[in-house]
């Protein structure tokens, strides 16, 4: 836990009315308390831990000038007086220490005289247990648990984990990410099929374990990290493990907090991606054993499990900044902007009650236009994310696991809607701010609820379908090969020809052979008839009768080599079975090799889903985009609807395919498989939502 004093803020009224509650007491820092010194932005700040409780405290140069003086004898008058007298304007204000001391006070970093009253100490500690308790509770997707203090056996693994903190470490962890991502790319369709099946009944139980054993990794590499780093500056410890509740199932953690001793930003943020780092190293090795294990198998199902728990949860949550994880903490240390996001919810409410409440005396969290335009945009880029990647989440679960991905969706509503609203209500109710500004602030808070409402009830925004379907022709003459023989050319697929031109010339050396001694057969009975014809020789009939079997025989054998060369019957594009690399193959009779395309070109056939709404034939915006291809889409119009049916006896199923007309796309080929995006008139947000819900019951329903 860090607490620290406040950043430098706009100006404040250097007395306070409070200040004679604290003024006489004589605190000390307690005798556990450490002190780092570190460097903010280019200025140092001291970062105050207790070893005893794991926690910190944050301050500037005058803050730790005035706590410096606090030794349990001088009292906080006079600590904060000469504090005043050396630093001037640049001194604590009266309101700041207090702050100061409230901050510790809550910590448990500071100690009282004896003559100082302990209920208060004890009602202060209760209100903290019961804050930190309703901070976990709250947090309902991330319930932490402590159990013991794993520092011994983290000090027994560190010279294990120390020679991968090394040079040659990262050089043999890239060197896994790579071999694991290029195992993925390389085996992109069957990655993604198999992610069908990861939330099925029968695997439940087996991703929940592997998730579990690299979370443990996880949690490890943090600890370890902060060990070996830690060794290296004089002591680093981890005080405690425990579980972490995700929606309720347990899962291993370890608190690293201890990263905020080090005054490097750089080994922080190195302790915070040591868990990332490991959990991609594991994705890796999964990567490659799931690649080469019989699809179907054990192996590929555990190893699969491991692969996508490591990466997709590592990528989606442990990695973004704008959740508040490991990448988060991460990205605070690199900027030097320590609770970024409560410091940009902060200046958002500023602005709300600044410049929508009208409260003349709200106090923002930034204090240059680059910090201001960065709490804007991490508000309101992490909000849409959360909101995006929770529904998303939840309605993928909802669809393999009912019951999980609607306690998923509920507990997400909870604490991205419910909380938040309960919070805001309350402020606008109660808040001592909104004294005098309360009815101003109710009539614009309603305003902006009921223009939200508005947006998500009644305007209408464009409603598109998106299906996937394969490149058909249109119209099309299958060519086949008419006699036997040896591929010496094919014309390039995707080639237009002209009525007449040549596709495919094949040889058979055995016909040419035989179509040779025909040929000589033929000249040399021709040459006996003229003769027997002259000598008026009785065997004239018989020769007569042998030249007319060769010449039939002759003429099917030049009939058979015609056919040998195969030409287009009319103008077309031709699209080929067989290409430049078959050349030398030997074609049966029969066998097809191609289509040849005529004017009408090319159009899509796509299976229409129940999940598609709208009116698919009133399309207007249609585009059609390759799979895979980067290459921008195709304009198409809707042809007609197609019934289909699969199947036979009870477990035959009707359908629809819906067929569009490309216009204009060259180089493409039948057989593609290419996604369609069509505009299907309009729906509010609500009505979206609302028929997301009916539909997912209505197949639950029919399931």
């Amino acid at each position: 836990m860090l607490t620290s004093l406040n950043d430098p803020a706009p100006p404040r009224p250097t007395f306070s009315d409070l200040w004679h509650r604290v003024a006489g007491l004589r605190p000390r820092l307690a005798t556990t308390v450490r002190v780092h010194r570190q460097r903010f932005r280019g200025e140092t700040w001291y970062v105050c831990e207790d070893p005893a409780s794991n926690r910190f405290f944050r301050a500037n140069t005058p803050g730790y000038r005035f706590l410096a003086l606090l030794d349990g004898h001088r009292t906080v008058e006079d600590a904060w007086r000469t504090v005043a007298a050396a630093l001037g304007d640049e001194a604590p204000t009266q309101g700041e220490a207090i702050q100061v001391l409230n901050q510790l006070h809550e910590a448990d970093l500071l100690h009282h005289d004896a003559s100082t009253a302990l209920e208060p100490v004890l009602v202060r500690n209760r209100r903290t247990a019961r804050r930190e308790f309703r901070s976990h509770l709250g947090a309902l997707l991330f319930i932490r648990i402590p159990l013991f203090n794993p520092d011994r056996l983290l000090n027994t693994l560190t010279p294990l984990a120390a020679p991968f903190v090394s040079m040659w470490g990262l050089v043999l962890w890239l060197g896994l990410v790579i071999v694991g991502l290029w195992t993925v790319v390389g085996g992109g369709d069957r990655f993604f099929q198999a992610s069908t099946g990861i939330l099925a009944t029968e695997n439940l139980l087996a991703l929940y374990l592997t998730i579990a054993i690299i979370k443990l990794a996880h949690e490890l590499g943090h600890g370890l990290m902060l060990k070996v780093l830690g060794r290296r500056v004089g002591g680093a410890h981890v005080y405690r493990v425990g579980v972490l509740l995700l929606l309720f199932l347990p899962f291993p953690y370890v608190d690293a907090s201890g990263a905020w001793a080090f005054s490097s930003k750089w080994k922080r943020a190195l302790v915070g991606s040591a868990g990332m780092l490991v959990e991609l190293a594991i994705a890796s090795i999964c990567a490659v054993v799931w690649a080469n294990a019989g699809e179907g198998t054990l192996t590929a199902s555990l190893a699969y499990n491991a692969l996508l728990a490591a990466s997709v949860s590592t990528l989606l949550f442990n990695a973004n900044p704008l959740l508040r994880y490991d990448g988060y903490h991460i990205l605070s240390d690199l900027l030097e902007v320590p609770n970024l996001a409560a410091r940009a919810t902060g200046h958002v409410g500023y602005l709300i009650k600044r410049y929508a409440f009208g409260v003349t005396g709200a106090i923002t969290t930034a204090h240059t236009p680059l910090e201001r335009s960065l709490f804007v945009g991490y508000a309101i880029a992490s909000t849409v994310y959360r909101l995006v990647i929770y529904a998303v989440i939840g309605l993928f679960v909802l669809d393999q696991q009912f019951a999980l991905g609607a306690l998923l969706l509920v507990v997400a509503a909870a604490e991205l809607v419910v909380t938040p609203l309960w919070k805001h209500a309350s402020f606008l109710a109660t808040s001592n701010e909104l004294t005098m500004r309360r009815g101003r602030a109710l009539v614009v808070a309603s305003s902006a609820t009921a223009l939200l409402l508005l947006f998500l009830l009644a305007v209408p925004l464009p409603r598109h379908a998106r299906l996937q379907g394969v490149v058909e022709p249109a119209a099309y003459q299958p060519v086949f090969a008419e006699s036997d023989g040896e591929l010496v050319s094919i014309a390039a697929s995707g080639e237009r020809l002209d009525a007449g031109s040549p596709i495919v010339t094949l040889e058979h050396d055995e016909l040419a052979y035989r179509a040779r001694v025909l040929g000589i057969e033929r000249d040399r009975l021709s040459a006996l008839r003229r003769q027997a014809l002259r000598d008026g020789a009785q065997e004239r009939a018989a020769v007569e009768e042998r030249l007319v079997v060769v010449i039939d025989e002759l003429a099917h054998v030049l009939g058979r080599l015609e056919a040998m060369v195969i030409t287009a019957s009319e103008s077309g594009v031709w699209f080929g079975e067989l290409r430049g690399g078959d050349l030398g193959r030997f074609v049966r009779a029969g066998d097809a090799v191609g289509v040849l395309v005529t004017s009408e070109g090319l159009v899509v056939r796509a299976p229409v889903s129940e999940s598609v709404s709208g009116d698919l034939g009133a399309s207007q915006r249609i585009s059609v985009r390759a799979d895979g291809g980067g290459a921008a889409g195709v304009g198409a119009a809707f042809v007609r609807f197609t019934p289909t049916a699969e199947g036979r006896g009870p477990d035959r199923t009707e359908g629809v395919v819906a067929e569009y007309r490309l216009e204009g796309a060259p180089g493409w080929l039948p057989g593609q498989r290419v996604y369609i995006r069509a505009r299907v008139g309009t729906a509010t947000l609500a009505q979206r939502a609302w028929e997301s819900v009916l539909r997912v019951f209505e197949q639950r329903g029919e399931g």
